[in-house]
């Protein structure tokens, strides 16, 4: 009986066998180019959004394409991928036609008016290949500059597709991509009568079919936007600025409040708070206390109020008032290791505050220090002759004062502030100081003279490693300045460098001995070296143009390689433009997530706690008997296991 079993069984396997191998031998057999008439699939694309915002949207859709909230749709027509090249090919159907600034000749259909704008881009086909991913389309455009027209007689590639930090699914054959980060052709600019510049980004892309394909060899690994995005509840202009917590983050809204997100960007908790404008705040994120000077209503306070508000892994408790320094709160630091926080304070920037100067008061426990700073004229030797206070901007509408910890425990304020100096036809910039919350009053706060620059250029951005610090500018021709923090005081690692490849600086931050850098300009992550500021690799991100609107400050980059990274949504259909922000995981590292069973264990243990110790009459408690029962319940599925398996051994004959 037993051999007759064992034979059928190996029959059987044998068979299956064969058959898997006739499978796997067809397989291998390359099919190029297995084309479907498409029946399922769209292409969802909004072009640019500013660009439609600008315009008022396109004059008429047709041959399909069609208005979905703020994209267009474009039916897909076929769709072809070749096996052996891993090359998709998606051909879309549909056309959209912009005509604008006419010369309204009486003409009842505008599309037959002569108009300055006019532009037509029609049926867009998706190439995705290893060896480089686009877009083509037929497109008529009239240049502005000349009148005559950019009409290629086939479709030309009109932007180059960046598919490695999209989002690619599989379900069940049908071929899903989303937030595919775009950036113009040459062809591209002509398209749009060279009113962008080439690699610069437009709206990312999404498209379905049902098929095959598979991502690109060269998108193994590296950074990938993950699905769930955060944003803010105010728009662009109002300053967002993101906080590690534990595997949280926290952001900070100006004129509105504090938002607790979790590793994925889903809210836990929010609170409405009197963030002043310039989201003047630190947080400690080992206790989750953030600090902050509160403005009043209808943003008019005198900013002298320092608070506290604590953030807990699930909730954001009531705010508190910590103290009163004797003018407007500039700027606020915090040490986490020994909890001692601080205010830098000063009058607004006018004329008599250079004179009057400010104050760092230091909170230590229960204790208060406050300590006069010197007046503009004394740092600078009575050379001014025009500008602001050392300590606080004049025009602050825009950019915040930041403080940074570096890693001999110091901290380094940054204002932001100009003065003229005499003799002197621009202002000098780039004014630093360093603080000692330890040293004596006359050495706590020091002017670092290494600092100052002379240039119209104004670095305002400031992001460090705890020695290096990188500071940039986010308009103009742009810019960026490595310093070596040493000694209480600043030397230059780099002259100033206005290299057109990094674009505006949105924002930046140190990882891996990197500088990563937002180019805002043309929507795209730059690691650089930390020496030079050379460009090592780029990663073009979905929104990430126009990031240098408006500078919100240091992203976020975790230990494990997430990178939390603002981007900016001007598709909602109301004019505004929104921050979003976007979470990028390394998609070569595996996903860490905490199982039910886990937290059915730290659960267990918290019951042990209480539960675990023998009652009163010495027996033992309630934790004990369901430890007993867990155990009983796992010693006999232990002897069953053992029993079918010698059952099982014994039936195959091993």
């Amino acid at each position: 009986m037993k051999g007759t079993a064992l034979n059928r069984m190996r029959r059987h396997t044998a068979t299956l066998m064969a058959t898997v191998m006739a499978s796997s031998l067809v397989s291998l057999a390359p099919v190029a180019y297995a084309q479907e008439a498409a029946s399922e699939g769209s292409l969802s694309w909004g072009i640019r959004s500013s660009f439609n915002n600008y315009t008022g949207g396109a004059t008429k859709l047709s041959d399909g394409a069609a208005r979905s909230d703020n994209s267009f749709t474009f039916p897909l027509a076929t769709q072809a991928f070749d096996e052996s090249t891993s090359k998709l090919e998606a051909q879309f159907k549909g056309e959209v036609l912009y005509k604008k600034y006419c010369k309204n000749t009486g003409k009842k259909d505008p599309v037959e008016d002569d108009c300055s704008l006019d532009l037509s881009i029609k049926d867009p086909k998706i190439v995705i290949a290893p060896e480089g991913s686009y877009m083509e389309a037929t497109v008529r455009s009239r240049q502005y500059a000349t009148g005559q027209y950019f009409a290629p007689e086939k479709p030309v590639r009109i932007v180059n597709l960046y598919t490695s930090g999209a989002q690619f699914k599989d379900s069940d054959g049908k071929i899903s991509w989303s937030d595919i980060a775009t950036a113009l052709t040459s062809d591209g600019v002509k398209m749009f009568s060279d009113f962008y510049n080439e690699n610069e980004g437009l709206d990312p892309l999404n498209f379905t079919y049902k098929g095959k394909g598979v991502r690109p060899a060269g998108d193994q690994g590296g950074l990938r936007t993950a699905a769930q995005k955060w944003t803010a509840p105010r728009d662009y202009d109002h300053l967002s600025r993101p906080f590690s917590y534990g595997d949280k983050v926290v952001v900070v809204t100006a004129d509105y409040g504090v938002t607790l997100l979790n590793a994925e960007l889903k809210p836990i908790a929010t609170k409405e708070l009197p963030i002043d404008k310039l989201t003047t705040v630190a947080f400690n994120e080992k206790t989750g206390e953030l600090f902050y000077a509160a403005s009043g209503t209808n943003g008019s306070s005198d900013m002298k109020t320092l608070m506290k508000a604590t953030v807990s892994q699930d909730g954001i408790g009531e705010p508190t008032s910590v103290g009163t320094v004797p003018e407007a709160i500039r700027g606020i630091g915090v040490d986490a290791d020994s909890g001692v926080f601080f205010a830098i304070s000063s009058e607004s920037g006018d004329d008599s505050s250079r004179e009057n100067g400010g104050h760092l008061t230091i909170f230590d426990k229960s204790s208060e220090r406050s300590i006069a700073l010197p007046k503009t004229s004394e740092v600078l030797e009575g050379k001014v002759a025009d500008g602001e206070s050392l300590y606080a901007k004049i025009f602050n509408d825009d950019d915040f004062a930041e403080v940074l910890k570096m890693n001999d425990g110091t901290f380094v304020f940054h204002p932001g502030t100009a003065i003229t100096l005499n003799d002197d036809d621009i202002a000098t910039k780039g004014f630093l100081f360093s603080i000692d919350l330890k040293a004596s009053d006359a050495e706590a706060f020091k002017y670092m003279k290494g600092s100052q620059y002379l240039a119209r250029t104004a670095l305002l951005g400031v992001s460090t490693d705890g020695e290096k610090i990188v500071r940039s500018t986010h308009f103009g021709r742009g810019g960026a300045q490595i310093l070596k923090y040493a000694d209480r005081d600043v030397s230059e690692v780099t002259k100033l460098s206005q290299d057109s490849e990094l674009g505006l600086w949105a924002g930046s931050v140190f990882h891996d001995g990197k500088i990563v850098q937002l180019d805002g300009r043309n929507g795209k992550l730059n690691w650089l070296n930390a020496s030079d500021l050379k460009v090592e690799k780029s990663l073009p991100i979905a929104n990430g143009r126009e990031t240098s609107n408006r500078r919100h400050g240091d992203f976020l980059i975790t230990k494990n390689g997430d990178v939390y990274v603002q981007t900016l949504d001007e598709s909602t259909g109301d004019y505004k433009e929104y921050y979003v922000l976007t979470r990028m995981s390394d998609g070569s590292k595996p996903v860490v997530t905490k199982s039910d069973n886990e937290n059915r264990l730290r659960e267990i243990e918290r019951f042990t706690t209480d539960n675990a110790k023998p009652s009163s009459d010495g027996k033992l408690g309630q934790i004990g008997k369901i430890i007993g029962i867990v155990l009983g319940v796992l010693g006999g599925l232990s002897a069953l296991a053992f029993f079918f398996q010698n059952h099982i051994r014994s039936f195959l004959g091993f």
